[in-house]
């Protein structure tokens, strides 16, 4: 794994760097707000958003004779909230369509991603959500089918349609599903290795989803698909991956791999995959070469595992 770490490092420090510094008004979404960028002295970058009533921000200095990266430093507003630590290395890359900002730590560790995007936070949000929940599934329970796909779903056949809740620009992951049907009401999608926890919720007097029942339990039914194709497809974030408990980030990671024939090592990832219908073993590992959106979610995810608290913020 310390291979495809080098390579996401190599990727982001190559020719794939913007010689051109952060254009003004641009904005920059990293799972949680769309940061808007503006000129600041001396060539560095403003980089600021109101969110939850509070000014966050902070400032790119450009590294001398390095093209697009930058040093994170605090803004001189004292009454703005420093939203990353100060000392990041911020490198300004680009592949697979996209344009990101990608930030490191002393180590050289990836520990988040800034996306250039020109739609507002909630829409990225919910089409990041509604891709990671697109796919068929059984309720454990009574063996009832859903199907769900881009806002309209099937339950037992029969179509439903979806909407997807968002607070402070963020999908809260509760899904609105449409009157007349037998699905009717809000619901909570919470992630796990096997499918999702899905329970039904209601607003309570402070407009605040609160869960009202015990869940319902999905299971993917599509194996020929595998659990975490999503990874392969569209850029994560740390907000989304703080629904995933660490031992399933590790089997989401390990996915990524295993999608262009990884050979493993580890006795238990070989028995996980070895079930997996689509999964293909190659002769040798060293001519797997991942997309961009595959090594930098390789970084952030094993960021996000080696965060001793992390497991504390996920209800899996």
């Amino acid at each position: 794994m310390k291979k495809y770490l080098l390579l996401l490092l190599l990727c982001v420090a190559s020719a794939n760097l913007m010689a051109q510094g952060i254009p003004s008004d641009s904005k920059w979404y990293d799972g949680w707000n769309n940061y808007v960028a503006s000129n600041w002295d001396g060539g560095s970058v403003l980089m600021q958003v109101i969110a939850e009533g509070e000014k966050l921000e902070f400032i790119l200095v450009p590294v001398a004779g390095e093209e697009g990266c930058f040093i994170l430093e605090k803004s001189p507003d004292a009454d703005a909230v420093l939203s990353y630590p100060v000392g990041l290395v911020v490198k300004r890359a680009r592949g697979d369509g996209l344009d990101v900002l990608c930030l490191l730590d002393g180590n050289d560790r990836l520990v988040g991603v800034m996306s250039n995007t020109r739609m507002p936070a909630r829409v990225v949000s919910a089409l990041n959500m509604n891709t990671r929940l697109k796919g068929s599934y059984k309720v454990e329970s009574t063996g009832d089918s859903i199907v769900i796909d881009d806002g309209v779903g099937l339950f037992n056949g029969k179509k439903v349609y979806f909407k997807m809740d968002s607070f402070n620009d963020m999908a809260t992951g509760v899904l609105k599903i449409d009157t007349g049907s037998q699905l009717e009401g809000s619901w909570e999608f919470v992630p796990t290795l096997s499918g999702f926890k899905v329970y039904p919720v209601s607003l309570d007097q402070n407009s605040v989803f609160r869960r009202i029942g015990d869940p319902y339990i999905l299971v993917d039914s599509d194996p020929g698909s595998g659990r975490f194709e999503f990874a392969s497809k569209i850029l994560l974030d740390n907000a989304c991956l703080r629904s995933y408990k660490k031992s399933t980030l590790r089997l989401m990671r390990n996915e990524i791999l295993a999608r262009h024939g990884y050979v493993f090592e580890d006795e238990d990832l070989k028995e996980y995959f070895r079930k997996q219908p689509w999964y293909k073993p190659v002769q040798s590992n060293d001519g797997i070469e991942l997309s961009f959106i595959e090594k930098l979610n390789v970084g952030l995810i094993e960021n996000a595992e080696s965060d001793p608290e992390h497991d504390s913020y996920v209800d899996e």
